[in-house]
């Protein structure tokens, strides 16, 4: 994955728990073909099995039932 300018983004917007571990954060195009250029064979095979996890853990259904399970968690408490 690639995501442009993620450090000037909002840290409540979306989307959430994405770094250099799993995308390329890039500033432009001449900064993103550079940094695919330069990625190792085992950096990119890295790159793409932390992407995947992100992609995984981050599935509409991962977070909607995460949101439940706060809530529910918040309703004992109280």
């Amino acid at each position: 994955m690639c995501f442009k300018d993620l450090e000037l983004k909002e840290i409540s917007c979306a989307p959430h728990g994405l770094n250099r571990t799993n995308c390329i954060i890039y500033s432009n195009y001449d900064d993103l073909i550079l940094k695919i250029n330069n990625l190792s064979p085992q950096e990119y095979t890295e790159l793409q099995t932390n992407s995947l996890k992100w992609v995984q853990e981050n599935t509409t259904k991962n977070i909607a039932s995460n949101f439940m399970k706060t809530i529910q968690s918040e309703l004992k408490f109280k």
